[in-house]
């Protein structure tokens, strides 16, 4: 049986960041850094926007960029993933976190300045989530993500085998 991916990251939630993510190591604050600037430069977040992260995860990025004084608002299908975010991000940033599917945004048309994301297309019917995203875009707005790129033979070895995470 295939779990939704609901399931799936509600499984493995309380191991996310130790065992499936390398945010702890050098490498990993690296890659997170990088990207989150990527994501600053290519959007030109600033403060004022209204910008979503859809599938914050456990928050690694969410944090990176409040630290970096740009105000995101995220969310995450996994209840239990959320939950790791709000933790880790700090109890006063409750508010910023909702519980969402892409697919069923309950979010106003148009309301969106920006639309942001790391390491999920892989997880959405895409055709699908991106009809939701621009709904919720504003005319104008910027979308961004960044994937794996699995042609990478780097990346590929590194989701093949463990050790080098």
């Amino acid at each position: 049986m295939r779990l939704s991916e609901k399931e799936f990251f509600d499984s493995i939630a309380d191991k996310f960041d130790t065992k499936f993510n390398s945010y702890l190591k050098a490498a990993g604050i690296y890659r997170v850094k990088l990207r989150v600037n990527l994501f600053i430069a290519h959007c030109n977040l600033r403060s004022g926007l209204k910008i979503l992260e859809i599938g914050c995860g456990s928050g690694e990025y969410t944090k990176a960029l409040l630290a970096a004084g740009i105000n995101v608002f995220a969310t995450d299908v996994s209840e239990k993933m959320l939950r790791l975010a709000q933790v880790k991000v700090g109890m006063g940033a409750r508010e910023g976190f909702f519980l969402s599917d892409v697919l069923q945004l309950p979010l106003p048309d148009n309301s969106l300045d920006v639309v942001i994301g790391n390491s999920i297309l892989h997880h959405l019917d895409q055709e699908k989530a991106l009809s939701e995203i621009l709904r919720v875009l504003k005319k104008g707005g910027c979308v961004a993500f960044s994937e794996p790129n699995m042609s990478n033979p780097d990346v590929f070895l590194e989701m093949r085998i463990g050790l080098l995470k």
